[in-house]
């Protein structure tokens, strides 16, 4: 499905969504590689053990539950997708360049990371909740800079498995 195919499905129930997915089993299987490929590059590329780390895995249980129960359209505006789309091809290009430009992946992580907090979800949440569900840093004025600036391990150029 083409992200300008998702931004027409918008109002669509869930059901209907997949439905739509899997009348093509290329389809299928690329809309769920793409997710779970992104998803396991994040988790690998923000370090481990960091308060990022643990956003991006709160994220993306919360994506799999709205998933799992059929609610991803009711919480989320699809029409957001194209948008972080276009910021997840940008990471990538970045990573596959030989020179690695740190400033610019915590940039595109950054965008990305305000998308999918901000305008992604349908029903808008203050800073305090994104606290409370473990979406945000819980003390931003530290001296630790922007969110990812100290983060992010990208991957050694010699792992395959990962690029």
């Amino acid at each position: 499905m083409e992200s300008s195919q998702a931004g027409e499905l918008a109002d669509a129930p869930d059901r209907w969504v997949w439905f739509r997915i899997c009348k093509n089993e290329y389809r299928r299987c690329a809309v769920t590689e793409a997710y779970d490929s992104i998803k396991y590059l994040l988790l690998e590329i923000i370090k481990y053990g960091t308060e990022e780390h643990s956003i991006a895995t709160k994220f993306f249980m919360e994506v799999d539950d709205h998933i799992r129960f059929e609610k991803f359209t009711a919480a989320y505006r699809t029409r957001v997708l194209p948008k972080i789309h276009e910021h997840l091809i940008s990471l990538i290009e970045l990573l596959l360049m030989p020179a690695k430009d740190m400033d610019r992946v915590v940039n595109v992580l950054q965008a990305s990371y305000e998308l999918a907090v901000r305008e992604l979800p349908r029903v808008k949440k203050s800073v305090i909740q994104l606290r409370q569900e473990g979406l945000a840093p819980v003390n931003p004025n530290t001296d630790d800079g922007l969110l990812f600036e100290n983060a992010v391990q990208l991957p050694d150029v010699n792992d395959a498995f990962l690029l």
